[in-house]
This record gives structure tokens, sequence and C-alpha cells, in this order.
């Protein structure tokens, strides 16, 4: 296989990863009250897919940031804690969704074990899209 038909490949699963997210856009015009009662009509949703997982992580996330956002003034404190897993939960569904896994991160049926991945390397925040 060249590396010709490896780029194919890979923009055909990315874009086949992106066309299946079914969520609206989110209003940028939305007031506080209103993001924070979407963000919480998220909570118990159930995703049958990893794909439907990533997507409504993506999507926490998106409100999340925004809130943030909204409630940034100068002076307020930053807030630390330790990340318990070796990849986020949700770069394993990402990941998952995009059919990037390295084969000691699967079980022996190709499934993931989220207790064997590790964050895969990327470049630096300022080169990139939030994903």
């Amino acid at each position: 296989m060249d590396s010709n038909e490896i780029m194919q490949r890979r923009q055909k699963r990315l874009a086949s990863a992106e066309s299946s997210n079914n969520l609206p856009k989110i209003n940028l015009n939305l007031s506080k009250e209103e993001m924070l009662t979407r963000l919480k009509n998220l909570i118990g949703l159930t995703c049958t897919t990893n794909t439907e997982k990533f997507h409504l992580l993506r999507r926490r996330d998106e409100f999340l940031s925004k809130l943030v956002n909204l409630d940034s003034k100068p002076g307020n404190k930053f807030i630390k804690g330790t990340c318990q897993d070796m990849c986020p939960e949700k770069e394993r569904y990402m990941r998952d969704v995009k059919k990037s896994l390295h084969f000691y991160e699967c079980d022996s049926e190709g499934r993931i074990v989220h207790e064997k991945m590790v964050k895969d390397y990327s470049r630096s925040a300022a080169d990139q899209v939030n994903v």
C-alpha cells in the first residue's frame, strides 16, 4: 500500500466520522441559563455506539467551553486537578470512531480496552482546532 492510498483511506475515514455527527449547532446567543438547561438535558442520554458517545462528549465540551467564556473575568482562579486516565475519555471514543487505535489498546477481538489506552501525541494546541 503506497502513501497516497493510505492518505486517501485516512481522509475517507475522517470524513465519515464527521458526517455521522447529527447534533445541531450550538446557538452562540443563548443565555447562561439556557446553556445550563441544555447541558443538563445531556445528562442521562443513552449512547448505543462509540460514535454517539464521542459526539455527546464533544457537545458537552462545547457547552462547557461557552460557559467558561461567559464567566471568564480578570482575576478568576485556575482549577487544578489530577487526571486518573492515561487517555482522556473523549479521545478514546474519538480514536475508536476514526479507527486510529493501536493493537495494544484492544483485546483479542479488536474491542477497546479503556484501561490500556494511552494518549496519542499531537501538536501544540496553538496549531490546531479544538477537538
